[in-house]
């Protein structure tokens, strides 16, 4: 019974490190993208209507986003998808 519970850890623990991989991976392009088009992440969360908070944890990683998010904000940055691959 134990041994179970600390496999289900062990996975969620692994599925968890590889969405924050991810994470990291689209930080860098959100910045990258933010940057290039001279947006502080105020502005950019008033296009994209998100919240200022919401940029600041995707430019940290530190959230994976939905694929409405990742719409909003390739929309607002006038970017295609592919951006952010």
């Amino acid at each position: 019974m134990i041994a179970n519970w600390l496999r289900q850890q062990e996975q969620k623990a692994a599925k968890r490190q590889r969405e924050l991989a991810e994470a990291d991976v689209f930080a860098a392009r959100l910045r990258k993208h933010r940057d290039a088009k001279g947006l502080t992440q105020v502005e950019l969360a008033k296009r994209a209507g998100l919240g200022q908070a919401m940029i600041s944890l995707l430019e940290q990683g530190d959230r994976k986003p939905s694929w409405q998010t990742i719409c909003k904000i390739a929309k607002a940055l006038e970017v295609g998808l592919e951006g952010f691959q």
